[in-house]
């Protein structure tokens, strides 16, 4: 396993940093996991504050972890720094994990204690969860393979590796990270649509759906609107707040316009999920990831910067696309036109602040 690791790092990384951040990395695995089912068993409870508990907890010694291993550590290089970012994850894995299971050791005890044995009952849990775990491996698998391709084509390029990786964690890791901050008041709601959701499919309150979808993408467009032009008003500004210099303003104004489709394709997957789609979710990520391969292997060479953000433009249109039209199969929902005039604005802009990049 270790030589595999260290191949990984001299192959796919340059030797930029060792296999140790791999190693680190193992050690959090079995606790995400047992975070993601327990987060699962809140959501179908409609206890999603629980959830939202952990995380926020989750967050805070993530950064009192980051701040004290940075702080105090003596030695500064590219894998030290490395080192403490990935300790400070896993530190902060354990202890939500630790916090979701004594909620849930707790929350269960409130429930008659009754095993099912239905054979029935189990082909059923199978027949769903099954297809949804073999497409998370693949997508997981397609995930790691975008991750590389995109550095491999930047330095084919033109750009040395280290400019390559520079630039590529300005606009991945800290750019969409800013972008993606806001999502915090969205996630929460949109993890309780999916017993919501089910419940009424359940029922067959056809109706009802289509209401409920209604009211919810004119909260998140409104919402996402604002945030967006927050972010292309004052891209100067919030890249002087967060990161002190001004390295990424002309990234957090030209991906700004994307954070409509990015918000409501939040919203669309735990709707699709309600709706006993997850499989179809997962599928629709599935594409979404080749197309986004297919286009890194072809536009980074001629294009560069230009063509990287270009395939993050058509990623996420192709997403809220396949994703809306698979919500309008299901529920027959239809978006109204003076919403749809806004998400076109909002394409149009955001193909300009890239073109003339």
């Amino acid at each position: 396993m270790y030589d595999c690791l260290n191949c990984i790092s001299q192959k796919l990384l340059n030797s930029v940093v060792s296999c140790l951040p791999f190693c680190l990395i193992s050690l959090g695995l079995p606790f995400i996991s047992l975070s993601c089912v327990i987060n699962g068993y809140f959501s179908a409870v409609r206890k999603g504050f629980k959830t939202a508990i952990s995380q926020i907890v989750e967050l805070f010694i993530k950064i009192l972890s980051t701040f004290f291993l940075l702080h105090f550590y003596p030695n500064k290089n590219v894998e030290t720094i490395c080192v403490c970012l990935i300790l400070a994850d896993v530190i902060s894995e354990v202890c939500s994990c630790c916090l979701l299971l004594a909620f849930y050791k707790i929350d269960k005890s409130k429930y008659c204690k009754r095993s099912i044995t239905n054979l029935t009952f189990k082909k059923r849990i199978l027949k769903i969860t099954f297809p949804v775990c073999l497409t998370s491996y693949i997508r997981s698998g397609l995930s790691t393979v975008k991750q590389f391709i995109t550095l491999d084509r930047l330095v084919l390029f033109g750009f040395p590796y280290s400019i390559a990786l520079s630039e590529y964690g300005k606009i991945n890791g800290m750019t969409m990270s800013v972008l993606s901050f806001p999502t915090v008041f969205i996630l929460s709601f949109s993890n309780l649509l999916i017993p919501e959701l089910a419940r009424l499919l359940t029922k067959q309150y056809r109706k009802r759906i289509v209401m409920v979808c209604q009211k919810v993408f004119f909260i998140t467009s409104v919402f996402a609107i604002l945030i967006s032009i927050i972010f292309f008003l004052f891209a100067n500004e919030i890249s002087l707040l967060f990161f002190k210099n001004l390295s990424c303003n002309k990234y957090i104004q030209i991906l700004s316009p994307l954070i409509l489709f990015m918000y409501l394709d939040i919203i669309l997957d735990s709707m699709l999920k309600g709706l006993n789609k997850q499989f179809n979710v997962m599928i629709c990520n599935i594409l979404d990831l080749l197309l986004t391969i297919v286009f890194l292997y072809f536009l980074l060479p001629v294009w560069g910067l230009t063509g990287y953000l270009l395939t993050i433009l058509i990623s996420e249109i192709f997403n809220f696309c396949v994703s809306y039209f698979q919500l309008y199969q299901a529920t027959g929902f239809k978006m109204p036109i003076f919403m749809l005039s806004f998400y076109l604005f909002f394409l149009f802009l955001g193909i300009f602040k890239i073109v003339t990049l």
